[in-house]
Protein backbone atom coordinates (compact mmCIF):
# COMPACT_ATOMS: atom_id res chain seq x y z
CA UNK A 1 0.00 0.00 0.00
CA UNK A 2 1.32 3.35 -0.81
CA UNK A 3 1.95 6.23 1.55
CA UNK A 4 -0.37 8.77 2.36
CA UNK A 5 0.20 12.66 1.90
CA UNK A 6 -2.45 15.43 3.39
CA UNK A 7 -2.85 18.62 2.70
CA UNK A 8 -4.46 21.41 4.97
CA UNK A 9 -3.56 22.99 2.64
CA UNK A 10 -0.39 21.08 3.36
CA UNK A 11 1.64 20.06 1.21
CA UNK A 12 5.03 18.03 0.20
CA UNK A 13 7.64 19.08 -1.46
CA UNK A 14 11.31 18.29 -2.37
CA UNK A 15 14.05 17.99 -5.17
CA UNK A 16 17.03 15.69 -6.01
CA UNK A 17 19.69 15.44 -3.25
CA UNK A 18 20.25 13.37 0.47
CA UNK A 19 17.70 11.83 2.36
CA UNK A 20 17.92 13.39 5.58
CA UNK A 21 18.22 11.46 9.35
CA UNK A 22 15.61 10.78 11.39
CA UNK A 23 14.12 14.50 13.30
CA UNK A 24 15.71 12.77 16.65
CA UNK A 25 18.68 11.99 15.46
CA UNK A 26 21.91 14.34 15.09
CA UNK A 27 21.72 15.86 11.78
CA UNK A 28 24.44 15.23 9.44
CA UNK A 29 26.79 17.83 7.88
CA UNK A 30 24.86 20.20 5.38
CA UNK A 31 21.74 18.69 5.28
CA UNK A 32 18.35 19.69 6.84
CA UNK A 33 16.86 17.37 9.53
CA UNK A 34 13.47 15.52 8.30
CA UNK A 35 12.00 12.34 8.44
CA UNK A 36 14.00 8.91 8.92
CA UNK A 37 13.78 6.13 6.55
CA UNK A 38 11.67 2.86 7.32
CA UNK A 39 15.27 1.57 6.63
CA UNK A 40 18.09 1.35 8.93
CA UNK A 41 19.67 4.70 7.23
CA UNK A 42 19.72 7.36 4.84
CA UNK A 43 21.29 6.82 1.66
CA UNK A 44 22.26 9.15 -1.11
CA UNK A 45 19.52 9.96 -3.67
CA UNK A 46 19.95 8.82 -7.01
CA UNK A 47 21.33 11.21 -9.47
CA UNK A 48 19.66 10.35 -12.51
CA UNK A 49 17.32 12.77 -14.37
CA UNK A 50 13.78 12.90 -13.26
CA UNK A 51 11.51 10.92 -15.60
CA UNK A 52 9.35 12.86 -18.01
CA UNK A 53 9.42 16.19 -19.80
CA UNK A 54 9.65 18.93 -17.09
CA UNK A 55 6.16 20.92 -17.37
CA UNK A 56 6.50 24.23 -19.21
CA UNK A 57 7.11 27.32 -17.49
CA UNK A 58 3.65 29.00 -16.89
CA UNK A 59 3.36 32.86 -18.07
CA UNK A 60 1.43 34.27 -14.84
CA UNK A 61 3.69 32.07 -12.41
CA UNK A 62 4.80 33.30 -9.42
CA UNK A 63 2.58 36.72 -10.48
CA UNK A 64 -0.43 37.68 -8.67
CA UNK A 65 -2.41 37.20 -11.93
CA UNK A 66 -1.03 33.55 -11.23
CA UNK A 67 -2.58 33.24 -7.73
CA UNK A 68 -5.93 35.08 -9.22
CA UNK A 69 -6.33 32.98 -11.77
CA UNK A 70 -6.32 29.83 -8.93
CA UNK A 71 -8.28 31.72 -6.58
CA UNK A 72 -11.15 31.87 -9.48
CA UNK A 73 -10.53 28.97 -10.74
CA UNK A 74 -10.79 26.78 -7.27
CA UNK A 75 -14.04 28.99 -6.28
CA UNK A 76 -15.65 28.09 -9.47
CA UNK A 77 -15.76 24.58 -8.63
CA UNK A 78 -16.65 24.76 -4.87
CA UNK A 79 -19.23 27.36 -5.07
CA UNK A 80 -22.48 26.11 -3.96
CA UNK A 81 -26.11 26.74 -5.03
CA UNK A 82 -27.30 27.10 -1.59
CA UNK A 83 -24.83 27.38 1.22
CA UNK A 84 -22.07 30.16 2.34
CA UNK A 85 -18.68 29.63 0.89
CA UNK A 86 -15.71 30.99 2.00
CA UNK A 87 -12.39 30.46 0.89
CA UNK A 88 -8.38 31.19 1.06
CA UNK A 89 -7.03 30.20 -2.25
CA UNK A 90 -3.79 31.59 -0.94
CA UNK A 91 -3.78 29.15 1.45
CA UNK A 92 -4.22 25.90 -0.56
CA UNK A 93 -2.07 27.05 -2.92
CA UNK A 94 0.87 27.46 -0.65
CA UNK A 95 0.44 24.00 0.68
CA UNK A 96 0.03 22.71 -2.91
CA UNK A 97 3.11 24.48 -4.08
CA UNK A 98 4.69 22.84 -1.27
CA UNK A 99 3.85 19.60 -2.68
CA UNK A 100 4.65 21.23 -6.36
CA UNK A 101 8.27 20.92 -4.82
CA UNK A 102 8.74 17.19 -4.87
CA UNK A 103 6.66 16.74 -7.75
CA UNK A 104 7.56 15.14 -11.49
CA UNK A 105 5.86 14.20 -14.35
CA UNK A 106 2.91 14.34 -15.09
CA UNK A 107 2.25 14.69 -11.11
CA UNK A 108 4.10 17.67 -11.79
CA UNK A 109 2.83 18.90 -15.00
CA UNK A 110 -1.06 19.18 -13.54
CA UNK A 111 -0.01 20.89 -10.28
CA UNK A 112 1.58 23.45 -11.97
CA UNK A 113 -1.16 24.16 -14.48
CA UNK A 114 -3.89 24.18 -11.94
CA UNK A 115 -2.01 26.60 -9.28
CA UNK A 116 -0.26 28.78 -11.91
CA UNK A 117 3.14 28.05 -10.79
CA UNK A 118 6.65 28.19 -11.72
CA UNK A 119 7.54 24.73 -12.46
CA UNK A 120 11.50 24.95 -10.99
CA UNK A 121 11.69 23.93 -7.34
CA UNK A 122 14.05 26.60 -6.91
CA UNK A 123 11.50 29.15 -8.60
CA UNK A 124 8.31 27.69 -6.33
CA UNK A 125 10.65 28.25 -3.33
CA UNK A 126 11.76 31.97 -4.41
CA UNK A 127 8.44 33.05 -5.36
CA UNK A 128 7.22 31.78 -1.58
CA UNK A 129 9.25 33.88 0.05
CA UNK A 130 8.63 37.08 -2.17
CA UNK A 131 4.47 36.77 -1.64
CA UNK A 132 5.69 36.33 2.56
CA UNK A 133 7.18 40.00 2.11
CA UNK A 134 3.93 40.76 0.41
CA UNK A 135 1.95 39.76 3.04
CA UNK A 136 4.18 41.60 5.54
CA UNK A 137 3.99 44.93 3.28
CA UNK A 138 0.27 44.75 2.51
CA UNK A 139 -0.42 44.54 6.80
CA UNK A 140 0.97 47.79 7.20
CA UNK A 141 0.23 49.02 10.57
CA UNK A 142 -3.73 48.19 10.70
CA UNK A 143 -4.01 44.76 10.13
CA UNK A 144 -2.80 41.42 11.88
CA UNK A 145 -2.09 39.20 8.56
CA UNK A 146 -0.17 35.71 9.35
CA UNK A 147 0.43 32.72 7.21
CA UNK A 148 2.03 29.81 8.51
CA UNK A 149 3.73 26.39 6.54
CA UNK A 150 4.84 23.38 9.02
CA UNK A 151 5.45 19.83 7.61
CA UNK A 152 4.44 16.98 9.63
CA UNK A 153 6.38 14.08 8.92
CA UNK A 154 6.41 10.25 10.11
CA UNK A 155 9.37 9.93 12.38
CA UNK A 156 10.60 6.46 10.46
CA UNK A 157 9.83 7.88 6.90
CA UNK A 158 13.11 9.60 5.09
CA UNK A 159 12.39 13.01 2.87
CA UNK A 160 15.18 14.62 0.71
CA UNK A 161 17.13 17.09 2.34
CA UNK A 162 16.91 19.28 -0.55
CA UNK A 163 13.13 19.20 -0.43
CA UNK A 164 13.31 20.43 3.55
CA UNK A 165 15.89 23.49 3.02
CA UNK A 166 13.47 24.33 -0.20
CA UNK A 167 10.33 24.06 2.07
CA UNK A 168 12.05 25.92 4.78
CA UNK A 169 13.83 28.27 3.05
CA UNK A 170 10.87 29.61 0.64
CA UNK A 171 7.88 28.95 2.88
CA UNK A 172 9.02 28.75 6.55
CA UNK A 173 7.77 25.57 7.06
CA UNK A 174 9.71 23.83 9.76
CA UNK A 175 9.77 19.66 9.69
CA UNK A 176 7.94 18.36 13.26
CA UNK A 177 8.15 14.29 13.76
CA UNK A 178 5.15 12.71 14.40
CA UNK A 179 4.14 8.77 15.00
CA UNK A 180 2.00 8.27 12.61
CA UNK A 181 2.62 4.56 12.36
CA UNK A 182 1.99 4.04 16.40
CA UNK A 183 -0.23 7.06 17.50
CA UNK A 184 -2.31 8.43 14.22
CA UNK A 185 -4.77 9.73 16.72
CA UNK A 186 -2.08 11.63 18.39
CA UNK A 187 -1.11 13.02 15.18
CA UNK A 188 -3.93 14.20 14.24
CA UNK A 189 -4.07 15.75 17.88
CA UNK A 190 -0.89 17.60 17.34
CA UNK A 191 -1.52 19.03 13.68
CA UNK A 192 -5.17 20.00 15.15
CA UNK A 193 -3.84 22.04 18.01
CA UNK A 194 -0.77 23.28 15.42
CA UNK A 195 -3.67 24.77 13.23
CA UNK A 196 -6.07 26.43 16.01
CA UNK A 197 -2.95 27.94 17.68
CA UNK A 198 -2.24 29.87 14.30
CA UNK A 199 -5.92 30.95 13.91
CA UNK A 200 -6.14 31.87 17.61
CA UNK A 201 -9.07 29.01 17.91
CA UNK A 202 -10.83 30.16 14.76
CA UNK A 203 -10.29 26.92 12.71
CA UNK A 204 -10.80 23.64 15.04
CA UNK A 205 -10.60 20.11 14.08
CA UNK A 206 -9.08 20.87 10.40
CA UNK A 207 -8.27 17.47 10.38
CA UNK A 208 -11.70 15.32 10.78
CA UNK A 209 -11.54 11.43 13.08
CA UNK A 210 -10.48 8.73 10.54
CA UNK A 211 -8.22 11.26 8.08
CA UNK A 212 -5.08 10.48 9.80
CA UNK A 213 -4.00 6.82 9.86
CA UNK A 214 -1.00 4.57 10.23
CA UNK A 215 -0.12 4.52 6.50
CA UNK A 216 0.10 8.74 6.81
CA UNK A 217 3.64 9.24 5.80
CA UNK A 218 3.50 13.40 5.42
CA UNK A 219 1.46 15.96 6.10
CA UNK A 220 1.93 19.26 4.36
CA UNK A 221 -0.01 22.08 6.29
CA UNK A 222 -0.87 26.18 6.26
CA UNK A 223 -2.44 28.71 8.14
CA UNK A 224 -3.91 32.11 7.30
CA UNK A 225 -5.10 34.40 10.06
CA UNK A 226 -6.79 38.14 9.15
CA UNK A 227 -7.92 41.22 11.55
CA UNK A 228 -8.62 44.72 10.62
CA UNK A 229 -10.63 47.44 11.43
CA UNK A 230 -12.67 49.30 8.40
CA UNK A 231 -10.98 52.38 7.66
CA UNK A 232 -14.32 54.10 8.37
CA UNK A 233 -16.27 51.99 11.00
CA UNK A 234 -20.29 51.62 10.39
CA UNK A 235 -22.10 53.51 12.71
CA UNK A 236 -23.50 51.00 15.71
CA UNK A 237 -26.53 53.06 15.81
CA UNK A 238 -27.33 52.19 12.30
CA UNK A 239 -27.00 48.69 12.57
CA UNK A 240 -31.36 47.45 12.44
CA UNK A 241 -32.98 44.19 12.13
CA UNK A 242 -33.98 44.03 8.20
CA UNK A 243 -34.93 41.96 5.75
CA UNK A 244 -32.90 39.01 3.61
CA UNK A 245 -33.79 37.37 0.94
CA UNK A 246 -31.89 34.11 1.25
CA UNK A 247 -33.67 32.35 -1.79
CA UNK A 248 -34.31 35.69 -3.74
CA UNK A 249 -37.81 36.78 -3.96
CA UNK A 250 -39.77 33.38 -4.23
CA UNK A 251 -39.08 32.45 -0.78
CA UNK A 252 -39.37 34.97 2.27
CA UNK A 253 -37.03 36.73 3.75
CA UNK A 254 -35.70 36.47 6.88
CA UNK A 255 -34.75 39.39 9.61
CA UNK A 256 -30.68 39.86 10.03
CA UNK A 257 -28.96 42.70 11.67
CA UNK A 258 -28.18 45.02 8.67
CA UNK A 259 -24.92 48.13 9.06
CA UNK A 260 -25.33 51.37 7.17
CA UNK A 261 -22.74 53.58 5.57
CA UNK A 262 -23.31 56.60 3.71
CA UNK A 263 -20.93 58.55 1.75
CA UNK A 264 -17.74 58.68 -0.38
CA UNK A 265 -16.27 55.07 -1.40
CA UNK A 266 -15.04 53.59 -4.19
CA UNK A 267 -18.03 52.27 -6.56
CA UNK A 268 -18.67 51.06 -9.93
CA UNK A 269 -21.64 49.94 -11.67
CA UNK A 270 -21.82 47.17 -14.31
CA UNK A 271 -24.18 45.67 -16.34
CA UNK A 272 -26.04 43.17 -13.83
CA UNK A 273 -24.81 44.66 -10.60
CA UNK A 274 -22.99 46.85 -8.50
CA UNK A 275 -19.04 46.89 -6.58
CA UNK A 276 -18.31 48.40 -3.48
CA UNK A 277 -14.99 48.89 -2.02
CA UNK A 278 -14.43 49.26 2.23
CA UNK A 279 -11.35 49.74 2.65
CA UNK A 280 -9.39 48.45 6.12
CA UNK A 281 -7.42 51.06 8.17
CA UNK A 282 -3.78 51.58 7.48
CA UNK A 283 -3.34 48.80 5.19
CA UNK A 284 -3.43 48.29 1.47
CA UNK A 285 -6.46 45.66 2.15
CA UNK A 286 -10.06 45.94 1.09
CA UNK A 287 -13.04 44.02 0.89
CA UNK A 288 -15.03 43.79 -2.30
CA UNK A 289 -19.11 43.77 -2.06
CA UNK A 290 -20.69 42.80 -5.07
CA UNK A 291 -24.23 42.52 -5.42
CA UNK A 292 -25.93 41.74 -8.46
CA UNK A 293 -29.14 43.53 -9.01
CA UNK A 294 -31.52 40.70 -9.20
CA UNK A 295 -32.20 39.15 -6.02
CA UNK A 296 -32.09 35.89 -7.59
CA UNK A 297 -28.88 37.00 -9.86
CA UNK A 298 -25.66 35.34 -7.71
CA UNK A 299 -25.54 32.49 -10.19
CA UNK A 300 -25.87 34.69 -13.51
CA UNK A 301 -22.62 36.84 -11.95
CA UNK A 302 -20.60 34.04 -11.21
CA UNK A 303 -21.36 32.15 -14.06
CA UNK A 304 -18.24 33.16 -15.80
CA UNK A 305 -16.25 34.98 -13.04
CA UNK A 306 -12.87 34.66 -13.80
CA UNK A 307 -9.80 36.59 -12.95
CA UNK A 308 -10.22 38.95 -16.31
CA UNK A 309 -13.68 39.99 -15.20
CA UNK A 310 -13.07 40.96 -11.22
CA UNK A 311 -10.37 42.95 -12.59
CA UNK A 312 -13.02 45.02 -15.25
CA UNK A 313 -15.21 45.38 -11.89
CA UNK A 314 -12.41 46.64 -9.74
CA UNK A 315 -10.52 48.61 -12.69
CA UNK A 316 -13.74 50.28 -12.64
CA UNK A 317 -14.04 51.89 -9.28
CA UNK A 318 -13.90 55.55 -8.96
CA UNK A 319 -14.74 57.58 -5.59
CA UNK A 320 -18.68 57.96 -5.61
CA UNK A 321 -21.57 59.09 -3.28
CA UNK A 322 -23.10 55.15 -1.56
CA UNK A 323 -25.74 54.29 0.49
CA UNK A 324 -24.44 50.85 1.57
CA UNK A 325 -26.58 48.13 3.43
CA UNK A 326 -24.02 45.26 4.23
CA UNK A 327 -25.63 42.66 6.79
CA UNK A 328 -22.93 41.58 9.86
CA UNK A 329 -22.22 37.78 9.10
CA UNK A 330 -20.03 34.96 10.90
CA UNK A 331 -19.68 31.39 9.02
CA UNK A 332 -17.49 28.90 9.08
CA UNK A 333 -17.11 26.38 5.41
CA UNK A 334 -14.59 23.91 4.69
CA UNK A 335 -13.68 20.00 4.56
CA UNK A 336 -12.05 18.28 1.84
CA UNK A 337 -11.50 20.34 -1.00
CA UNK A 338 -10.30 16.70 -2.92
CA UNK A 339 -12.66 16.43 -5.53
CA UNK A 340 -12.24 20.63 -6.38
CA UNK A 341 -8.90 19.91 -6.87
CA UNK A 342 -9.36 16.90 -9.26
CA UNK A 343 -11.98 19.20 -11.46
CA UNK A 344 -8.82 21.45 -11.72
CA UNK A 345 -6.98 19.00 -13.48
CA UNK A 346 -4.88 17.71 -9.76
CA UNK A 347 -5.19 14.02 -10.92
CA UNK A 348 -2.13 12.00 -11.09
CA UNK A 349 -1.39 13.17 -7.74
CA UNK A 350 -3.96 11.61 -6.25
CA UNK A 351 -3.54 8.11 -7.81
CA UNK A 352 -1.04 4.80 -8.05
CA UNK A 353 1.04 6.51 -10.50
CA UNK A 354 1.64 9.86 -8.45
CA UNK A 355 5.43 10.65 -8.41
CA UNK A 356 6.35 12.59 -5.42
CA UNK A 357 9.75 11.23 -5.83
CA UNK A 358 11.60 14.76 -5.38
CA UNK A 359 10.17 14.29 -1.35
CA UNK A 360 10.71 11.17 -0.83
CA UNK A 361 12.47 7.96 -2.91
CA UNK A 362 11.85 5.12 -1.14
CA UNK A 363 13.35 1.90 -1.77
CA UNK A 364 9.93 -0.08 -2.47
CA UNK A 365 7.36 1.17 -4.63
CA UNK A 366 4.22 0.34 -2.10
CA UNK A 367 6.16 3.50 0.41
CA UNK A 368 5.98 5.89 -2.56
CA UNK A 369 4.12 8.90 -1.87
CA UNK A 370 0.98 10.15 -2.94
CA UNK A 371 -2.03 12.36 -1.94
CA UNK A 372 -4.96 11.04 0.07
CA UNK A 373 -7.18 14.04 0.35
CA UNK A 374 -6.58 17.74 0.88
CA UNK A 375 -8.43 20.01 3.80
CA UNK A 376 -9.59 22.95 3.79
CA UNK A 377 -11.30 25.23 6.15
CA UNK A 378 -12.20 28.85 7.04
CA UNK A 379 -14.07 31.13 9.19
CA UNK A 380 -15.15 34.77 8.57
CA UNK A 381 -16.65 37.13 10.23
CA UNK A 382 -17.70 40.96 9.29
CA UNK A 383 -19.36 43.66 11.35
CA UNK A 384 -19.17 47.13 12.43
CA UNK A 385 -15.56 47.62 12.90
CA UNK A 386 -14.43 45.15 10.77
CA UNK A 387 -13.33 41.63 9.56
CA UNK A 388 -11.59 38.62 11.25
CA UNK A 389 -10.92 35.98 9.00
CA UNK A 390 -8.90 32.64 8.88
CA UNK A 391 -7.98 29.78 6.81
CA UNK A 392 -6.19 26.45 7.01
CA UNK A 393 -5.33 23.95 4.14
CA UNK A 394 -3.96 20.81 4.69
CA UNK A 395 -2.25 17.86 2.32
CA UNK A 396 -1.92 14.19 3.72
CA UNK A 397 0.15 11.92 2.10
CA UNK A 398 0.67 7.98 2.82
CA UNK A 399 1.81 5.27 0.85
CA UNK A 400 -0.31 2.56 -0.81
CA UNK A 401 -1.24 1.35 2.29
CA UNK A 402 -33.52 54.84 4.59
CA UNK A 403 -32.35 57.74 2.73
CA UNK A 404 -34.67 59.48 0.47
CA UNK A 405 -33.56 58.44 -3.34
CA UNK A 406 -30.61 60.63 -5.13
CA UNK A 407 -29.98 59.87 -8.90
CA UNK A 408 -26.20 60.56 -8.39
CA UNK A 409 -26.16 58.01 -5.42
CA UNK A 410 -25.39 54.66 -5.85
CA UNK A 411 -27.35 52.50 -4.01
CA UNK A 412 -25.70 49.34 -2.88
CA UNK A 413 -28.01 47.29 -0.87
CA UNK A 414 -27.01 43.54 -0.15
CA UNK A 415 -30.41 42.12 0.96
CA UNK A 416 -29.94 39.15 -1.01
CA UNK A 417 -27.02 37.04 -2.04
CA UNK A 418 -23.67 38.60 -2.63
CA UNK A 419 -20.14 38.28 -3.18
CA UNK A 420 -17.01 39.52 -1.39
CA UNK A 421 -13.77 39.22 -1.81
CA UNK A 422 -10.63 40.41 0.20
CA UNK A 423 -7.50 41.74 -1.65
CA UNK A 424 -4.37 43.74 -1.72
CA UNK A 425 -4.97 46.54 -3.46
CA UNK A 426 -1.83 47.71 -4.25
CA UNK A 427 -0.64 44.30 -5.37
CA UNK A 428 -4.13 43.05 -6.81
CA UNK A 429 -3.63 39.58 -5.03
CA UNK A 430 -7.20 37.71 -3.67
CA UNK A 431 -6.17 36.84 -0.12
CA UNK A 432 -9.57 35.74 0.17
CA UNK A 433 -13.17 34.75 -1.32
CA UNK A 434 -16.63 33.78 -1.01
CA UNK A 435 -20.37 34.25 -1.30
CA UNK A 436 -22.82 35.01 1.23
CA UNK A 437 -26.52 33.27 0.69
CA UNK A 438 -27.47 33.06 4.08
CA UNK A 439 -26.01 35.82 7.15
CA UNK A 440 -28.05 33.69 9.67
CA UNK A 441 -26.42 29.91 8.43
CA UNK A 442 -23.32 29.49 10.55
Amino acid sequence: MRAPLLLLPVLLAACDGKESPPPNAPPAPSTTVAAATPSASATTAPTAAPEGTPPAANANAGSSDGANVFAFKLFGKAKSADKNVFLGPTSLRAALSMATLGAKGATASELVSALSVESEPGKIADAAKKENGDWIGARGTGAELYTANRLFGEKTYPLKADFNAKAESGFGAKLEALDFRGNPEGARGTVNKWVVDQTKNKIPDLLPKGSVTKDTRLILANAVYFKASWEMPFTKGLTKDEAFYPKGDSLGTTAVPTMHRYGTMRANVFPGGKVAELRYGNTDLAMDIVVPDDKNGLEALEANLDEGKFQEWTMGLMPKTVNLSLPKFTFSWGGSVADSLKQLGVKTAFGPGADFTGIADPKSPKDALYIDNVFHKSFVSVDESGTEAAAASAVVMGVKSAIGPDPSVIEVKADHPFLFVIRDVKKGRVLFIGHLRDPKAG
